[in-house]
């Protein structure tokens, strides 16, 4: 399949990417896009973050309703909190489900998102915390 052309608004969507560490939303993009190009439209942003993930220059996630990209293959996990709802990233060392996943299935695995739900430290300790608990 042709690629489309190079425009300078896709240059500008590009370049912000590059600058960006980690995870990021279409919003936050589009804000961060948008200082420098203030011009820029919300569709070229959807249209552009499609296509560099259909191309492999993108890797999507799903938290929740949201779809969260990055322009590395990293693992993502997430630990949410089942109490207050609050979600971080955490590094995890070690995934050894990941290479059985092309062994049993014959299908190769790039990258996985794992959720994780617990209780937070900042929970756990407000449990503790409280009298006759």
């Amino acid at each position: 399949m042709a690629r489309t052309r190079k425009t300078s608004q896709k240059e500008a969507v590009s370049a912000e990417i590059t600058r960006t560490q980690g995870l990021f939303a279409a919003q936050e993009l589009l804000s961060s896009v948008r200082r420098r190009h203030p011009h820029i439209g919300q569709a070229t942003i959807y249209r552009q973050l499609k296509e560099m993930a259909r191309h492999g220059e993108l890797h999507n996630f799903r938290h929740g309703r949201a779809t969260l990209y990055s322009a590395h293959a990293n693992n993502v996990v997430h630990f949410i909190c089942e109490r207050c709802g609050a979600m971080q990233h955490i590094k995890l060392a070690r995934a050894d489900f990941v290479g059985a996943v092309e062994k049993e299935t014959g299908q190769k695995a790039c990258h996985f998102q794992l959720d994780v739900f617990g209780t937070c430290a900042k929970c756990a300790k407000k449990r503790w915390a409280m009298p006759g608990k």
